[in-house]
């Protein structure tokens, strides 16, 4: 439905969540390559700590930095073409105001400045419905008791922070979780005590993991440790997680998972409405999946049925197969 209505919202969705996935698959290329360099150091008095450090190939930071920007945009993006497209469709049922200026979903920290991006027209020709919709989910919007639409609040939230964010420079990194962390000293020393530390960024500089205390520690005993650490890709610039569950990976799939909800609640509002809409021209670069010049059609149309067509009253065929309905379209001549 979302690709029917909409088709270039569904294809900027689509490259955010490639986009995603490149993110994960480098991620986890990096990681498997040694990315995480661990320690363990004991001092004479038997403490010790736990402790990793980022040892980044040259690049790769700047890489994962360029793809989450483009991830970013991409989803804007989206949210974008969907009003930007929804004008255009009813655009053959009633006149639009104010052409020159920009369509785009309003997206703001607060009501002053929601109205402020409205009075800019920003949305004037989508759907009644669908402008009820942006102002319902507005991430100043306190809850409501609806999980979904606090799910998208939520998403657009993080979505305007890292814009936000990125605007100012920061740059991809790596957060540490330590879970459970564990020590191994040989006898005689014995492990009295084991504190994980808190949750951070981890950067080119060594962060302590876990700090830990030796009874009868003597110098020469082996001790060796493991870190029991989440180290995830994180967009750290303001990142404040609520539990070890609350993740980077999974604020990333909240958002793209409010776009997705915002495209599919735009395509059914529109499907609701009766009447004509807009046909992309074949064209538009964007409608290449979707018309296919008839002289190139795999249906092999004769050049007398093209003509029939070209002559006919609304210069419009309609084919019905099983599976499939063919609409075709006789270009209209073009004035210079």
């Amino acid at each position: 439905m979302i690709r029917e209505h909409y088709p270039r919202a569904w294809q900027h969705l689509r490259n955010a969540q490639q986009t995603k996935a490149a993110m994960a698959t480098l991620w986890g290329t990096l990681v498997e390559g040694g990315l995480v360099e661990e320690s363990v150091v004991t001092y004479a008095d038997g403490s010790g700590a736990v402790s990793a450090y980022m040892a980044w190939p040259a690049g790769a930071q700047s890489e994962l930095t360029t793809l989450f920007p483009h991830c970013v945009h991409e989803l804007w993006a989206c949210l974008d073409a969907l009003v930007a497209e929804s004008v255009e469709a009813f655009s053959v049922q009633h006149r639009i105001r104010r052409s020159e200026r920009p369509r785009f979903i309003p997206v703001a920290d607060g009501m002053e400045g929601l109205r402020s991006l409205l009075a800019e027209s920003c949305m004037d020709g989508a759907l009644r419905s669908q402008v009820a919709m942006v102002k319902d989910c507005q991430p100043f919007q306190g809850s409501d008791g609806n999980e979904v639409i606090n799910r998208i609040r939520r998403g657009l939230s993080y979505l305007l922070d890292w814009d936000t964010a990125l605007a100012a420079g920061a740059v991809m990194g790596a957060w540490a979780t330590p879970v459970e962390p564990q020590v191994h000293a040989a006898a005689p020393a014995v492990v009295e005590s084991l504190q994980a530390a808190t949750p951070g960024a981890l950067g080119e500089e060594e962060r302590v993991l876990a700090r830990y205390q030796l009874s009868s520690y003597q110098s020469g005993c082996a001790v060796e440790a493991q870190a029991g650490t989440y180290v995830d890709l994180c967009f750290t610039e303001g990142f404040d997680p609520a539990d070890v569950e609350d993740t980077f990976d999974r604020r990333l799939a909240l958002v793209i998972e409010a776009v997705t909800r915002f495209a599919v609640s735009f395509a059914w509002l529109a499907s609701q409405v009766p009447g004509s809409r807009h046909v992309l021209p074949a064209d538009r670069a964007d409608a290449a999946e979707t018309w296919t010049e008839a002289t190139r059609s795999s249906r092999h149309w004769s050049l007398e049925e093209l003509a029939a067509l070209a002559s006919s009253d609304l210069g419009l065929g309609r084919v019905q197969d099983a599976n499939t309905l063919t609409l075709l379209v006789s270009e209209l001549p073009r004035v210079s």
